[in-house]
């Protein structure tokens, strides 16, 4: 962070060499310096359904589907260009994409997420 007058201006410095952090971790970087969102951030509708063409032949880490009585969620974690992505639809036809993602992900977190009113929050 940098002082500017009564303003904390955040900073990045950007190397011309071989990076430590991947491409998954900038994006993150990004989100939580400049914008100052810690989770991911997410997309609904035809917004993920346009994302999805455009990620789906990335390479699925991971893909796991839960039935219920009224119907069925799946998860699929997608690496594309280095950056994580995790695709949720179910039963309904309900699309969300959130990135960037981690390299693994916990069903029972998400499905908790998904319940609570916080997972519908953050979508810029």
């Amino acid at each position: 962070m940098v002082n500017c007058g009564k303003e904390r201006i955040p900073v990045i410095c950007v190397l011309n060499k071989k990076s430590i952090i991947n491409e998954n971790q900038k994006l993150r970087f990004v989100r939580e310096i400049f914008y100052q969102y810690e989770e991911v951030k997410r997309m609904f509708g035809m917004e993920a359904g346009v994302i999805y063409e455009l990620i789906k032949d990335g390479e699925s880490i991971e893909v796991f589907k839960k039935e219920f009585d009224d119907g069925w969620m799946q998860f699929e974690l997608i690496n594309k260009n280095g950056i994580y992505y995790l695709y949720t639809t179910n039963y309904e036809g309900t699309k969300i994409i959130q990135f960037p993602y981690f390299d693994s992900f916990d069903f029972e977190y998400e499905m908790d997420a998904c319940n609570s009113n916080n997972f519908w929050k953050n979508s810029l």
